[in-house]
């Protein structure tokens, strides 16, 4: 799902939002922001600024 696949760029924190929508192939930033808060129910902003330590080191896989 290209949802999921912004999740995990958002986090990655090396894109900003511009790039990911082009890198997936969304018509515009807006559309790609409606999706992810039609989907997540949080807007991409939010997502990227929220205190998630959710990420798991590869040595700890």
């Amino acid at each position: 799902m290209q949802i999921e696949r912004a999740k995990e760029l958002i986090l990655y924190d090396e894109l900003n939002l511009t790039e990911i929508s082009y890198l997936l192939n969304y018509s515009s930033v807006a559309h790609l922001s409606r999706q992810f808060k039609q989907v997540t129910g949080l807007t991409a902003s939010f997502f990227r600024n929220a205190p998630f330590d959710s990420r798991i080191a590869l040595e700890n896989v």
